[in-house]
């Protein structure tokens, strides 16, 4: 993953609620962690994700776009990108303690719960730092 050391971000327990809606695709490395929008991707950012509970397609699962942590950061902001040419998301469905490592990059969202419980994940985030931070 390069040059250079990585730190401990964060960790959280993320809920979905019951009538929770779909969330907006994004990825969580920040425009200003990105040096060269245009650029072949580098890795700056690494969650991994531990469901509490069973993913299913009812209780908002985390969708995603396979292969879009390698474009360019400034591919994330094309307009309507669900009508890009074959690209199509991925509903993950995750048993309890199952663990999703993911590139800060990917193109993600939670989809909505239709359940009466919450959808717990714990969320583990590290990112790389440069000699300048």
């Amino acid at each position: 993953m390069g040059a250079g050391r990585w730190k401990h971000g964060w960790t959280v327990v993320e809920a979905c609620w019951r009538g929770a809606e779909f969330m907006g695709w994004h990825s969580d490395q920040k425009i200003d962690d990105t040096p060269d929008l245009e650029a072949p991707h580098e890795t700056i950012r690494v969650t991994y994700n531990i469901p509490l509970v069973d993913f299913t397609w009812s209780n908002g699962s985390t969708e995603f776009i396979p292969g879009s942590h390698r474009l360019p950061r400034g591919f994330h902001d094309t307009p309507d990108l669900l009508h890009v040419p074959n690209i199509y998301p991925v509903l993950l469905q995750l048993k309890r303690g199952d663990a999703v490592l993911r590139d800060g990059n990917a193109l993600h969202r939670g989809t909505p719960n239709l359940t009466d419980a919450v959808r717990p994940m714990l969320d583990q985030t590290y990112k790389k730092v440069f000699e300048s931070d």
